[in-house]
């Protein structure tokens, strides 16, 4: 690369309200970009970043980009429109943000740090899974601390870009993280489910098929032969059912009850409460 011009355009894709609705960010591209610029000026390259905004946010990245900056690397700000490329490939122009004025590099080598989109077929996954998306298009995880490899549906787990943009040393972490998680699972031979889920009384039930259509986790199914003289009825998978309760309250029949919190119990506990029988 000695003697060589390149110019590192960031942002192609991402940071657009048009596109997004709000300015994104696909986060691992500026580590990844200034750490390749730095390699490239120290091999006798004349490095230029062309960037809406830098945010090495890694570890150890703002160390990066003093270091890309030592190295020779020149950074330059646009802000409104993207930086035009010659037909040619050997020019790119645009208005530097901090002087005010157009900018025309010359350059044997343009790279385009392109934003990372999810998967078009991620709605189609959502609605298999039952695993809800967020407002990028990304899945989204059970709770961004405590479970970060996790979702609302049980046994399916998340890894890697399937959750936000995130760099290969990130991706590899998740993917661990889910390993060990699938480990724990499948480690004892059953697993403890929580108590309280929906019920089915199958002499009320008219395998309508309302609780199948409303579940998110896929908890209920028609099975054959369940119901009252060998009729079809509905029937729930404890292992999926998370007791939201939806199914109980949307059943025309109230064919469903959830487990500990039947009318009859819920009635009890009131008239208890009102009527004086326990410590308030």
């Amino acid at each position: 690369m000695e003697g060589k011009r390149v110019v590192m355009i960031h942002c192609v894709g991402s940071m657009r309200s048009d596109k997004y609705g709000f300015p994104g960010c696909s986060r691992y591209c500026c580590t990844s970009s200034v750490t390749r610029a730095r390699t490239l000026a120290e091999l006798g390259a004349r490095v230029f970043c062309v960037t809406r905004d830098v945010r090495t946010y890694q570890l150890l990245g703002e160390e990066a980009y003093k270091e890309a900056q030592m190295a020779g690397v020149t950074f330059l700000r646009y802000f409104k429109r993207y930086p035009r490329i010659s037909r040619s490939g050997k020019s790119v122009t645009f208005t530097e943000d901090n002087i005010g004025k157009a900018v025309k590099l010359r350059t044997d080598l343009v790279v385009l740090n392109v934003a990372l989109e999810p998967q078009d077929s991620n709605p189609v996954f959502r609605d298999l899974m039952k695993v809800p998306l967020d407002q990028n298009g990304y899945f989204l995880e059970h709770h961004p601390k405590l479970g970060p490899a996790e979702t609302n549906t049980e046994g399916i787990l998340l890894a890697g870009t399937a959750r936000y943009p995130s760099d290969a040393s990130e991706a590899a972490a998740s993917g661990a993280a889910a390993a060990v998680r699938a480990m724990g699972v499948l480690a004892g031979p059953l697993k403890a489910v929580d108590p309280m889920v929906a019920e089915v009384d199958p002499s009320l039930c008219w395998a309508c098929g309302r609780c199948v259509e409303i579940c998110e986790f896929s908890a209920p199914s028609i099975q054959n032969g369940a119901g009252l003289g060998g009729q079809p009825a509905s029937g729930i998978n404890e292992a999926l059912c998370k007791g939201c309760g939806t199914c109980a309250a949307l059943c025309p029949v109230q064919a469903i009850s959830m487990r500990h919190f039947r009318d009859e119990q819920v009635g009890a506990a009131l008239a208890a409460l009102f009527s004086g029988g326990v410590n308030r």
